[in-house]
């Protein structure tokens, strides 16, 4: 299971370096299918944290989640799975909320991020069963 959690995250930071050079201007134009409207959500005010495109930002974040995956780092992985996912849910309801358009880029790595979370989640408590029940 990790590392699907692994694979899913570098499947986000690919998204995300997608969005990444398109926002420093290596991409001229983000490829999008019909009826999303990439650019006007990655380009907008919001798209930057600390002066740094965020698609920078979520690319070097999910690389480590990717990387607490594979350390087998339990607790802290299912903390971060969390928290990426909170995120997430919250960036794509602000991207209709304040853009009235969606990210194709942004909805792949939220969509593997909910993924990701549901099966931290579910070995999570798998072994807090077993810990449960052990003792």
């Amino acid at each position: 299971m990790d590392r699907d959690i692994a694979g899913l995250s570098l499947f986000s930071a690919g998204a995300m370096g997608v969005i990444a050079l398109y926002q420093t201007g290596v991409l001229k134009r983000l490829p999008d299918p019909p009826g999303f409207d990439s650019a006007r959500v990655v380009t907008s005010p919001e798209a930057r944290r600390f002066g740094v495109p965020d698609g920078l930002l979520g690319l070097a974040s999910y690389g480590i989640t990717a990387a607490l995956a594979l350390a087998g780092a339990k607790g802290a992985l299912v903390a971060k799975v969390t928290a990426d996912a909170a995120v997430a849910a919250k960036l794509t309801a602000d991207e209709w909320r304040k853009h009235h358009a969606f990210c194709f880029w942004c909805l792949l790595a939220t969509g593997a991020t909910a993924i990701s979370a549901a099966l931290a989640w579910k070995e999570a408590s798998a072994g807090w069963t077993d810990a449960r029940t052990s003792n």
